[in-house]
């Protein structure tokens, strides 16, 4: 028998505000105990948990096994014995924070989820990493405009995170790693145990 979740109703209020964050995000049901949201759809990035009321970096498990293997089928003939097999998702990427792992299509989609659920294990990481600005950017500002030297930039490579804050999303792998170290550093949090990736 599939099992129920409840929550009260300004909890779930309070939840949805702050994963949302004026981001604009849609709210889908995904079971008895877990809301998805994200701006699309068909792609969330933040789940809602009932059952531990609390938000997390949401994870699919849609079409992959644990070992990130998409089950889906290449268009084969039935008889052909490559049908049967799956293919590894190119472009995977995933974070694992104090035990719990979540994985991503994209960059961008992993730093996002990475620096929410940082900021939720230890509120007040933000703050703290608003203030590195190596060369001409900084990962996470109040105001957009912050994000960069550049104005112009600051209007293409920016996204709200969510409660008040946004984002600097044109980061490669390895400059994504770096904020996400520094990141791990603002929260007192050990890169490597606390925190691993796939970067």
């Amino acid at each position: 028998m599939a099992s129920v979740s409840y929550m009260r109703a300004g909890k779930l209020a309070e939840l949805l505000q702050k994963a949302d964050g004026g981001a604009g995000l849609v709210v889908k049901v995904i079971s008895a105990s877990r809301l998805a949201l994200g701006r699309d759809p068909l792609h969330p990035t933040i789940a809602i948990d009932f059952s531990k009321e609390a938000i997390a970096p949401y994870e699919s498990v849609e079409g992959r096994t644990n070992a990130g293997i998409d089950v889906a089928r290449t268009n084969l003939r039935a008889d052909d014995p490559r049908a049967n097999k799956a293919t590894r998702r190119s472009g995977l990427h995933w974070f694992e924070l104090l035990g719990n792992r979540s994985e991503f299509g994209s960059l961008r989609d992993l730093l996002r989820a990475a620096l929410l659920a940082i900021e939720s294990a230890r509120p007040g990481s933000l703050e703290e990493l608003c203030h590195i600005r190596p060369r001409s950017k900084r990962i996470v500002a109040r105001d957009k405009k912050l994000l960069f030297t550049s104005e112009a930039m600051s209007e293409e490579f920016s996204e709200q995170l969510g409660d008040g804050w946004w984002y600097g999303t044109n980061n490669s792998a390895q400059e994504t790693k770096a904020w996400l170290q520094r990141a791990c550093s603002c929260a007192g949090l050990t890169w490597g145990s606390d925190f691993n990736t796939n970067l």
